[in-house]
């Protein structure tokens, strides 16, 4: 399995497009992230939780990754299920000065 196939399973199985991305450009909140690391050409799955990124495993190859990444994700997410912040996105923060 390689990415692209990975993304059309990860829509297929119900999960949510907020909830994954496949790189790490940004900060993300509670995003679960499947990328190739340069020049290494490994690839690694990461947990980011607002600025914090825990990687939580390297593979040498996309498929290896791929195949951890959608048990993974799929797992997470159906124990998830309950929670609310699991099915919607973020929302944003307020501010609580009236300016």
């Amino acid at each position: 399995m390689n990415v692209a196939e990975l993304k059309q399973k990860l829509e297929e199985a119900g999960i949510p497009e907020f909830y994954y991305q496949f790189d790490d450009d940004q900060d993300y909140y509670n995003t679960y992230v499947i990328k190739q690391e340069f020049p290494s050409g490994k690839w690694v799955t990461l947990f980011c939780d607002r600025s914090f990124r825990n990687c939580i495993k390297r593979f040498e190859t996309e498929e290896e990754a791929c195949e951890y990444f959608f048990n993974w994700l799929t797992t997470v997410y159906e124990e998830g299920k309950s929670h609310r912040r699991h099915t919607q996105p973020p929302k944003q923060k307020r501010r609580w000065w009236p300016w």
